[in-house]
């Protein structure tokens, strides 16, 4: 009977406190999570945005943290997409933003270049602890337990929310997110002055009475630990690529890319990131190389991965801190053999490629086809000109009077200038024809310089 009556009394303990463990599995977390992701729109592949909210109710200081991103690949690395500066509002949300899309309602831009069918991105803080991953795509190689669903263009991945209304972190993402075909985005939830300034403390100041007693021995130093420096990446240059090698020659092992130190110091390129593809889904981070004062670097497909494709591609750069710093103008079908190459930063194919050397463009010739010649034609011409040597010869006084007498008239007709209005119309002409050839070079080194004061202003702030 005993026996009985603590078997009754633990099944009671049990159903008690299973709700509760349930519950307990389905908890939010009180931090920043990732709670919304859109890869791409129905428009473009690289109108992205990543929504993070605040799940508490209290202040959250993100300076320092980042947002980091990794191709679906196991052997692919993490890399920074952005850094977050200020503090986020409780409950509410701040949004990033690929740097071309949505940039009047975004608090944070980033380079573009999620993969639409798989991938990661991560939250860590300013000590670099990871405090949220999402992986999308079946092929998503290091999810929290499993992937959530690739969201299609033009819709996003959406955090499931509790019965109470707050988000579900179950370190799983197929479970934690559902595909939302209709995304809305919420923003605005960050401030750039300490909400707290009371929390601040100052040390006191030891007062000294006169400062002369002050032996400069004793004096506190500055530890070079406590002195804070903003990193500073040095800039590179993309000056070359090689898109379509000519055979035998193949393309997954001798495509190139040439990259140029302007420096006047070594440049260590670990954490730099080279990106191709056209919504640049190929990445390559380096780890351990470095380029010379003034020199070229060039990077065959054989040892980055990376590919060029011939119908038509981009290329760009990202310093450590994810800012875009060189990029190529996006060029259309590649030409076998010939490299697309800048010179005075203008962009064009050249037949003659240098890599590792100073560029210079010869450009491609349309082929014409050659004058055709009968061969009676030239057989008859010959002899002609032989028969009427003599003739010509006897010919010559009569003829050098009537000669003389032209040739004031010959000689004032081959001297005469051309008018200053057809000398006008002509340069006109020139010009408006080459605004037209180049017409879409103009608009992308516009649109480079637009986009690099954007993004080095993002970075300054």
């Amino acid at each position: 009977m005993r026996r009985f009556i603590v078997y009754i009394t633990a099944i009671l303990c049990i159903t008690q406190f299973l709700p509760a463990l349930t519950a307990a599995q389905e908890m939010p977390a009180s931090t920043l999570l990732i709670s919304q992701l859109q890869v791409a729109s129905t428009t473009s592949a690289s109108e992205e945005f990543i929504e993070i909210h605040n799940t508490t109710q209290s202040y959250i200081d993100c300076n320092g943290w980042k947002i980091e991103y990794k191709a679906a690949a196991a052997t692919s690395s993490w890399f920074v997409k952005a850094t977050l500066n200020g503090w986020v509002e409780p409950q509410s949300f701040i949004l990033l933003t690929a740097d071309t899309y949505m940039v009047e309602s975004s608090d944070f831009q980033f380079a573009s270049g999620l993969a639409a069918s798989a991938g990661h991105i991560r939250l860590l803080n300013e000590k670099g602890e990871v405090i949220d991953t999402v992986a999308w795509g079946a092929t998503a190689s290091s999810p929290e337990t499993s992937p959530a669903p690739a969201p299609p263009a033009g819709q996003s991945i959406n955090r499931v929310l509790a019965d109470t209304g707050e988000m579900i972190d179950s370190d799983n993402n197929a479970q934690d997110f559902v595909v939302t075909e209709l995304p809305i985005l919420h923003f605005g939830g960050v401030i750039f002055e300490n909400p707290n300034p009371e929390e601040v403390t100052e040390e006191p100041v030891e007062q000294v009475e006169d400062e002369s007693e002050v032996d400069p021995e004793t004096e506190t130093e500055v530890s070079p630990e406590e002195v804070v420096e903003e990193k500073i990446y040095l800039p590179l240059q993309i000056t070359e690529v090689l898109p379509d090698p000519v055979s035998p020659l193949l393309d997954s092992e001798d495509e190139w890319v040439e990259l140029f130190n302007p420096n006047d110091t070594i440049v260590e390129l670990r954490g730099y990131v080279l990106q191709t593809g056209n919504s640049f889904s190929y990445s390559y981070e380096f780890i351990d190389e470095q380029i010379a004062p003034k020199t070229y670097l060039v990077l065959y497909a054989k040892d980055t991965n990376l590919t060029l494709s011939n119908s038509g591609s981009m290329v760009r750069l990202l310093a450590p801190d994810g800012v875009e710093i060189s990029n190529t103008v996006q060029y259309e079908k590649a030409k076998s053999g010939a490299s697309w190459t800048v010179v005075s930063d203008i962009w064009a194919w050249s037949t003659v490629p240098t890599p590792g050397e100073q560029n210079s463009i010869v450009p491609i010739v349309p082929k014409t086809p050659a004058a055709t010649t009968k061969k009676g034609t030239t057989k008859k011409t010959t002899t002609k000109a032989a028969t009427s040597k003599k003739t010509t010869a006897t010919q010559k006084s009569t003829d050098e009077p009537e000669r003389e007498a032209l040739s004031p008239l010959i000689n004032n007709t081959t001297k005469l200038p051309l008018p200053k209005s057809v000398l006008a119309g002509v340069a006109t002409l020139a010009l408006l024809y080459m605004g037209y050839e180049y017409r879409y070079d103009i608009g992308n080194k516009i649109y480079q310089l637009r986009k690099y004061i954007t993004s080095r202003r993002n970075a300054r702030a």
